[in-house]
């Protein structure tokens, strides 16, 4: 009998990592309307979120965003860091029809894929 192994479908060029940070994102021709999410993972080619706002994020379409990054510091207080990139959807997910207190919006998930490396400021 030949022996059957699992073969991974695993594409991506960069390590992703499980990081829950603040993002304000938006359409990239659009600076003034924003939305807060939590991202769910990171990588040096893209991001990861959920997000109530289905509308918001279709294939292809050009995103810009602000990631704040809070380090702690030794005194007990906190220091923020931003990270701005854009990118494009590249990818979304519907992942319930009803994303939580959001009655009648689905819940889905985004990744984007950067345009090039994120700018720390």
């Amino acid at each position: 009998m030949a022996e059957v192994t699992e073969r991974s479908t695993e594409r991506r060029r960069h390590p992703r990592r499980e990081l829950f940070l603040v993002m304000e994102v938006g359409g990239k021709h659009d600076p003034l309307k924003r939305l807060n999410v939590i991202t769910n993972n990171i990588s040096a080619g893209g991001v990861y979120f959920k997000s109530a706002h289905a509308e918001e994020f279709e294939i292809g379409k050009e995103m810009a965003f602000t990631i704040f990054m809070s380090v702690p510091i030794t005194d007990g207080r906190a220091h923020t860091s931003t990270l701005e990139g854009s990118g494009r959807v590249v990818r979304e997910d519907i992942l319930a029809e009803s994303a939580p207190g959001q009655q009648g919006r689905p819940w889905k998930g985004v990744a984007i894929e950067f345009d090039e490396p994120l700018k720390m400021l």
